[in-house]
């Protein structure tokens, strides 16, 4: 049954699992489908990020970001859709776009992308959420700081730069509640 005063303005290719507003239009994720919705309802395929369930979508300057099916991919207009094929990278069930780095989590460690080139990734800067053993979830960016939500606890991480991973905890923020 329709929502009052909702109309249908268009038909996806699937079940909607995610979507973002972004450079001028509303980019959902349905079925397998990465997808434009244009304001008149019309739907463009731009690609298939595979999986099922909830996906996350966040972007940067020049990029749309989505972790998918535990894969990482990134589109533009001018590069289409490229999937991040590092096998540093891991399993990506999240990300985010932070201070010029794609960080991504696997469910234990925090990675983040080199910033000059957003499809490789450094072994040497994965970062954790240590205060307790409990799995992260998902991150989100609140302020410029990066939170981990994990199980039982949220941990929050500064930019502090460095060759290695460049985020510190910020141990007097963290919150004794997870997700």
């Amino acid at each position: 049954r329709r929502a009052y005063g909702i109309t249908a303005v268009g038909q996806g290719p699937g079940p909607d699992r995610g979507a973002i507003d972004w450079d001028g239009g509303c980019y959902r994720v349905m079925g397998t489908s990465l997808v434009r919705v244009a304001p008149n309802g019309t739907v463009t395929v731009l690609g298939d990020v595979g999986g099922t369930g909830q996906c996350s979508l966040d972007y940067s300057f020049t990029d749309l970001i989505v972790a998918s099916a535990g894969r990482l991919f990134y589109w533009n207009a001018a590069a289409g859709l490229r999937q991040v094929t590092d096998p540093d990278l891991g399993v990506s069930i999240d990300a985010i776009w932070i201070d010029g780095y794609t960080m991504s989590t696997d469910g234990e460690f925090l990675v983040v992308t080199e910033l000059n080139d957003p499809m490789a990734v450094d072994p040497l800067k994965y970062g954790s959420s240590e205060e307790d053993p409990d799995p992260v979830l998902g991150l989100i960016k609140v302020r410029g700081e990066v939170y981990a939500l994990n199980r039982n606890t949220i941990e929050v991480f500064s930019n502090v730069g460095g060759s290695v991973f460049p985020f510190a905890r910020n141990s007097g923020a963290q919150i004794p509640y997870g997700a």
